[in-house]
């Protein structure tokens, strides 16, 4: 077997370092910790705790104590770091305005839990299969791309509705809403949802898709480019599926049998449509929960195993920023990590969700900001771990 020449690894880092995907981003701490919730007009569906939580042991590993700890101290902007082995908790720690009884922002790892949950509603049977056309479920996706999808193009990212521009959203020709302050437009699409100007309709076939430019550049199945717009529709269709909202249905039939210890939130627009591409938050122990049940049903046999491992494993090849780091795409889940084992959810500002059902470890980390050197050290870490017994 020929290796690699020293000299062609250190390029080969060096580029993934430059990369945009590790470009750095930042939102304020407070709502990185949950105070998106807190927002004058903001709506968000409520799931409650579990009244006997699912028992979280500690086995702290000093092997990766320190390590963790140092990860901690070298990037101050990280707010809560969780590794869990076999089911017991490694390393926990929080800093800033991070803590236990805080609510941790997901951001695009949403995305992920809108694929556990579209998996449940299939094995319910609320959706016939992956073949199913999204506009044949809601007749107002026939606007545009998103209609003529089927449940699996949305899932992989295959819809060719447009090609974002920036953490996953178009640009909007003119912007979105109005800043209260300046009376300036949004950008982006997930302030006006939050203050209630507009609705995830509205983005999705109404005045907010009107403004987005480059529309339908490809047709569905042309290949991956990664978009919020395909998992805001999943949301759409499985509320008009089930006849309750995404939320709510992630809430009866996978958070309750996570068994959380503490509440949890899920942003909605105005009406009580789910923010499917990002919203979610609980508390880390409860992420950390979420995670040993993803793991518990990856084994089992049966309709929602086999949709577990075919999420979690490549179904394309990705495209944009992150192809030199995550050389796939499941349903929703980045696969294929060059830098680490598993399989991972994302979302803006460096929160990362890392799963390794060989190994059995998880890695769950919050930050309020991220960097190249922040990513790399994550992956550093959850790498080096895993190569110890």
């Amino acid at each position: 077997m020929t290796k690699t020449p020293p000299i062609a690894t250190a390029l080969f880092v060096s580029a993934l370092l430059v990369n945009p995907a590790f470009a750095d981003t930042k939102i304020p701490q407070k709502y990185n910790v949950g105070g998106y919730i807190d927002v004058a007009g903001s709506s968000n569906y409520a799931l409650g705790a579990h009244s006997a939580p699912r028992p979280l042991p500690r086995a702290p590993d000093l092997l990766i104590t320190d390590k963790a700890a140092k990860y901690m101290a070298t990037y101050g902007e990280t707010t809560g770091l969780m590794l869990i082995d076999h089911g017991k908790v490694a390393f926990e720690t929080y800093q800033g305005m991070g803590g236990k009884d805080r609510e941790f922002f997901s951001m695009s790892m949403a995305k992920s839990l809108t694929s556990l949950t579209i998996g449940k509603a299939l094995c319910n049977g609320v959706l016939t299969g992956l073949d199913q056309r999204a506009g044949d479920i809601v007749a107002d996706l026939n606007t545009n791309n998103l209609g003529k999808s089927t449940l699996l193009h949305l899932l992989t990212m295959n819809s060719g509705t447009y090609r974002a521009q920036n953490a996953g959203q178009p640009r909007f020709r003119g912007g979105l809403g109005k800043r209260p302050v300046s009376g300036k437009p949004f950008a982006g699409m997930h302030w006006p949802i939050r203050l209630g100007q507009i609705t995830v309709g509205d983005i999705l076939w109404g005045p907010g898709w009107d403004k987005v430019e480059g529309k339908n550049p490809h047709p569905p199945g042309h290949g991956f480019s990664y978009k919020g717009a395909d998992t805001l529709a999943l949301g759409v269709v499985l509320q008009r599926a089930a006849g309750i909202s995404l939320a709510e249905y992630f809430d009866r039939h996978i958070w309750q049998h996570v068994r959380p210890a503490g509440a949890a939130h899920w942003e909605s627009d105005r009406t009580g449509v789910t923010v499917a591409s990002s919203g979610f938050q609980a508390r880390l122990t409860d992420w950390g929960r979420l995670a040993i049940w993803i793991l518990a049903e990856l084994k089992k046999h049966g309709c929602y195993g086999d949709y577990l491992r075919a999420a979690t494993s490549k179904q394309v090849a990705t495209d944009g920023p992150l192809k030199q780091i995550f050389g796939g795409y499941g349903y929703q889940w980045w696969t294929d990590n060059v830098l680490a084992p598993g399989f991972w959810a994302l979302g803006y500002a460096g929160q990362n969700f890392g799963i390794d059902p060989k190994r059995d470890r998880i890695i769950i980390k919050f930050s309020s900001a991220t960097s190249a050197p922040a990513q790399r050290a994550l992956y550093d870490l959850f790498s080096d771990w895993n190569k110890t017994d």
